[in-house]
């Protein structure tokens, strides 16, 4: 489905969304960006609800395993930083809400994602998010579901 057609679909429901839960939801998102280049992993799932799942595919075809909960998101997530020897930096930008309600929430997002290494930094790829946010009972906003597609192989 297109970008503009998901936009006229948006909905608000459930009262008054506070634009801090927009700015909270997004330090969201940036802490799965910040913990996977950092290789903090503990920072990086506590994006994710316990019972998250993270799904990823190229638009070559590839598709991965669906991650299936947060202590797998962390380790499979933990074993590809691993396997990396350059920096990377995830670059997420142009949120859209296509969904916020008071205790959840859709947003998509751009993926712009660099590598750092011997003094040369380049464009590893591209791609697009879809996550399904949750506030949980402590008040913090975090990935029910996260849908990663690349453009091309990382």
């Amino acid at each position: 489905m297109s970008t503009r057609r998901l936009l006229k679909k948006r909905v608000k429901k459930g009262g008054i969304i506070l634009s801090e839960d927009r700015w909270l939801i997004m330090e969201t998102l940036s802490k799965y960006a910040w913990g996977y280049d950092d290789n903090d992993m503990e920072m990086m799932g506590d994006s994710f609800t316990e019972d998250g799942i993270m799904n990823m595919k190229i638009t070559n075809g590839t598709v991965y395993n669906p991650m299936l909960g947060r202590n797998a998101i962390v380790k499979i997530m933990g074993d590809i930083r691993n396997s990396q020897t350059d920096q990377r930096r995830h670059i997420i930008s142009n949120p859209i809400f296509l969904r916020l309600e008071k205790n959840s929430a859709e947003v998509i997002t751009f993926l712009t994602l660099t590598a750092a290494e011997n003094n040369t930094v380049k464009l590893v790829t591209t791609g697009t998010y879809r996550d399904l946010v949750v506030k949980g009972s402590d008040g913090v906003w975090r990935s029910k579901q996260k849908d990663l597609v690349m453009d091309c192989p990382f």
